[in-house]
């Protein structure tokens, strides 16, 4: 029977709701948090978010002690608070896609691993969805990105106007809109993920990994117990080894029972 010793887990859709009003963690989870962690097993976030759209969240989760995978993979965040295989994309690919994205007034945003930027006309026309954005004219000006968010748009133009560009691209459906991260190639939050838990020697195989999005999917496929949510779509949940419920079902933490308290891996 394989032992969870670890559990990484995607935050927006996950661990985090969204409604009108906002966004909120529910007591389920983070009373399956504390439970992982009063259970000696390491609990790591393996988001897309920067530092910026996440501090707040993790002492909220009272994650403080732990290290977190932030912008797909391209940066984490040790305990003390420090930046640790930290990536940034190309400078030449990183010129490409503000050229292209701009060049017909696609909405997106940089960032770098701690804050995101845009340019004027994005704030303009989604200032809802790029609120947490700073507005900059001169996006190259910024000495290093780790990850776009793209959109909303369409994936079928996002697909095409980076298929020479040398990234990793995810696609993702967020409440209905088609949205796109980019970052560095060759990375992926299943890579930095296993760089933390050999931290704590343990082996990829001994951890289990929750999501929902387009970015988890190679997580999901690469440790070694990948659980996506119910509110994930088929294509994600293709890559997981088990479906659990919704977030508004409390899909995470009848996983973390199921799976690392119970092990049932049938």
């Amino acid at each position: 029977m394989r032992e969870i010793k670890m559990v990484a887990m995607d935050m927006d859709g996950t661990i985090l709701s969204h409604n009108d009003d906002g966004v909120y963690i529910s007591n389920s989870a983070k009373d399956a948090i504390r439970k992982l962690k009063e259970a000696g097993i390491k609990t790591a976030i393996a988001t897309g978010r920067s530092y910026g759209l996440l501090k707040d969240l993790i002492v909220e989760l009272g994650m403080e002690e732990d290290y977190h995978v932030m912008c797909n993979g391209a940066a984490t965040l040790a305990p003390s608070g420090e930046f640790i295989n930290l990536h940034g994309l190309p400078h030449d690919a990183y010129r490409l896609l503000v050229e292209r994205f701009s060049a017909k007034e696609i909405p997106f945003a940089v960032f770098d691993a701690d804050l995101s930027y845009c340019l004027p006309y994005t704030m303009h026309a989604h200032a809802h969805a790029y609120r947490e954005s700073i507005v900059k004219e001169d996006l190259l000006a910024i000495p290093y990105i780790t990850k776009f968010v793209v959109g909303p748009y369409s994936h079928a133009v996002i697909e095409e106007l980076t298929k020479d560009i040398p990234i990793s691209l995810a696609l993702s459906v967020f409440q209905g809109v088609d949205y796109a991260e980019i970052w560095p190639l060759g990375l992926h939050k299943g890579t930095a993920v296993e760089a933390v838990a050999k931290l704590y020697g343990i082996g990829i195989n001994e951890v289990m990994a929750l999501g929902d999005g387009g970015n988890d999917t190679q997580m999901l496929e690469y440790v070694g117990w990948g659980v996506a949510m119910g509110n994930a779509t088929d294509d994600v949940k293709s890559y997981a080894n088990a479906v659990t419920d919704t977030i508004d079902e409390d899909g995470l933490a009848k996983a973390i029972d199921k799976y690392v308290f119970k092990r049932d891996f049938s």
